[in-house]
């Protein structure tokens, strides 16, 4: 989906708590703690049509609808590496109440290291 489309990924951070859900995917919760993800800078010309597949993939068919997975918004970032902060597009569990009640709580805030799975390897 970023191929030729991406400028640059780096790891950056944001305000919330991250759950590992059930079906194997992560939900982002605006709240207190630190949550871990990459920054993707694309090229300006590739922003609406990326953000109409991304909004795809995510489950997102627009502001306030019910059948909406994630809700897309703008929240403020920090690239680790750096301290710069920025913008960005973050797409946000629609259902905090099951993600809390079924979905297993990620301290670090880190999606793939958090999960048994991604750490215990083949």
């Amino acid at each position: 989906m970023l191929a030729g489309r991406a400028r640059e990924i780096v790891t950056a951070e944001t305000s919330g708590q991250l759950y590992d859900l059930p079906e194997g995917y992560p939900a982002f919760l605006r709240g207190a703690g630190v949550v871990v993800g990459d920054l993707v800078t694309v090229r300006e010309s590739a922003m609406p049509g990326l953000l109409r597949e991304l909004d795809r993939f995510e489950g997102y068919f627009g502001r306030g609808l019910a059948a909406n997975i994630y809700a897309r918004e703008v929240a403020p970032v920090t690239v680790r590496a750096t301290g710069a902060t920025c913008e960005a597009h973050v797409y946000i569990y629609a259902d905090a109440y099951r993600a809390r009640t079924l979905g297993r709580h990620l301290p670090t805030g880190d999606w793939a290291p958090g999960r048994e799975d991604a750490v215990a390897g083949p």
